[in-house]
């Protein structure tokens, strides 16, 4: 018998993954969507489902394609991340000022 799928976990943890992505905490998404305190943690925990409404708010806030929060795996892959890193870092080396923040930010995160 095939596993059973939880919609619930997989619509949640991505909605953790773009909301982090987009540089939000919990707290500036529900002030942006505006839903009670805990709404948004059972929602990335995937113990409740947003309803439509509020789903559609979340999409519109994290500015994604609906798709993607059915996405169970990564929508990259590490090679052709790599790839594009790469090449944005030789964009980016040419100019002093945004080497210099995206130094901070890899220092920062790492």
């Amino acid at each position: 018998m095939a596993e059973k799928i939880n919609i619930k976990k997989i619509v949640g943890k991505n909605i953790k993954k773009y909301r982090e992505l987009r540089g939000l905490t919990q707290e500036e998404l529900i002030e942006k969507i505006d839903m009670g305190p805990c709404a948004i943690s059972n929602i990335e925990c995937g113990k409740s489902f947003p309803s439509i409404s509020n789903l559609e708010k979340i999409i519109e806030v994290l500015k994604i394609e609906p798709k993607f929060l059915l996405e169970e795996k990564s929508i990259y892959n590490k090679e052709d991340i790599l790839s594009d890193f790469k090449k944005r870092l030789a964009l980016i080396k040419k100019d002093e000022e945004k080497f210099e923040i995206l130094y901070s930010v890899i220092k920062a995160i790492s």
